[in-house]
């Protein structure tokens, strides 16, 4: 564990970087630990000790703000380990500029985000625990906040606010609301209470996760989603009103490059094969949204030709023949009629009108 370091003692940043992390530094802890001193309690025992795993690989555009927005924290009891993938662009020489403050880095071929979690995982000895994407970045004194919380209730898990933003300065605001295992676990639950929640920032014990195995490293999207319902069955959630990371939005980044509907069908699939107890959702309710779910990834893949199309149509068939059969009759049958109406619904009323004029 280190204290962090000050903005001087860093590698100057790039010519043109200014604010948060380049040219500021958070000053939260200066007050907080002068008076740890004073009062002869080291900081470091008196602060949760923090442990921040970043997986990388090739995003050397952005991977040192988020370095930089982790060591500038102020944070006496922090450690930080980078894994990166075996980068070919930038990546590693920044990496290195900033060894020095790092617990561990590599960089080595992995099997992909989960793999690389899982191996800083094994490296962290903190009681809080959190995965930082090399493409995101913590707001100045997110650690202090999430200490706090955690001194009020220890092993919890602590979920706190994100901001979505885009290079078009666009930003939307996730608020953490009704993080239950049941709406984890079932869809139409979680979209009747508006769940809403983002890994950046949720920060979680460290002994639990190692507990549950860690992230599950067969699954490319929703390690995360399947982390917590893993926890949740052991832990309490407590969420912060603070604002705590930052999730950037860009062409390359899972979340926009793919699409909210290979997350969807991930998560379907993963949830088939585990076994939950009827309170938290009936075969029926599953096997529905799933159909559901393979509809809508056949209507977005039109463009890819009609073998593609009706690929998903045949695995709803596999789900659920019952669930497909009502699927197309809802849709198709009874909206079809309606539809043609209300598009048609003007010319209707016209001939109807120009019929009474004769």
């Amino acid at each position: 564990m280190i204290w962090c370091p000050s903005i001087l003692e860093l590698p100057p940043p790039p010519e043109g970087k200014v604010g948060w992390p380049w040219a500021a530094e958070t000053s939260l802890l200066a007050e907080q630990t002068l008076f740890q001193k004073v009062s002869g309690e080291r900081p470091s025992s008196f602060w949760p000790s923090i442990s921040i795993v970043t997986p990388s690989y090739n995003q050397g555009q952005f991977i040192e703000e988020t370095i930089r927005s982790i060591l500038l924290q102020g944070y006496p009891n922090i450690e930080f380990i980078i894994v990166d993938g075996g980068s070919n662009d930038e990546s590693v020489p920044i990496i290195k500029k900033y060894s020095r403050w790092l617990k561990v880095w590599v960089s080595e071929p992995d099997s992909g985000q989960s793999h690389a979690i899982n191996k800083g995982l094994l490296y962290c000895e903190g009681e809080i625990f959190n995965w930082i994407n090399s493409d995101d970045l913590l707001t100045p004194g997110a650690l202090y906040e999430v200490a706090l919380a955690w001194k009020k209730e220890p092993h919890t898990i602590i979920a706190g606010r994100v901001i979505d933003f885009d290079e078009d300065g666009n930003e939307t605001l996730i608020k953490p609301k009704a993080l239950s295992l049941r709406n984890f676990v079932n869809f139409q639950a979680a979209r009747k209470d508006q769940m809403t929640w983002h890994q950046p920032g949720t920060f979680l014990p460290r002994v639990k996760v190692m507990q549950v195995g860690g992230v599950q490293e067969n699954l490319k999207f929703n390690m995360d989603h399947f982390l917590m319902i893993e926890l949740l069955r052991i832990c309490k959630v407590v969420s912060s009103p603070v604002v705590l990371a930052r999730f950037r939005l860009h062409q390359h980044s899972k979340t926009v490059s793919i699409g909210h509907l290979l997350f969807k069908l991930e998560r379907f699939r993963k949830l088939s094969e585990l076994s939950f107890s009827s309170d938290l959702i009936t075969e029926k309710e599953l096997k529905q949204e799933g159909v559901a779910i393979l509809f809508a990834c056949a209507s977005v893949k039109r463009e890819f030709g009609f073998l593609h199309r009706y690929s998903y149509y045949g695995q709803a068939l596999l789900v659920s023949p019952i669930a497909t059969a009502v699927y197309v009759v809802r849709r198709s049958v009874l909206r079809g009629p309606l539809k043609f109406v209300l598009i048609h619904a003007k010319k209707l009323v016209r001939a109807a009108k120009d019929s009474l004029a004769r």
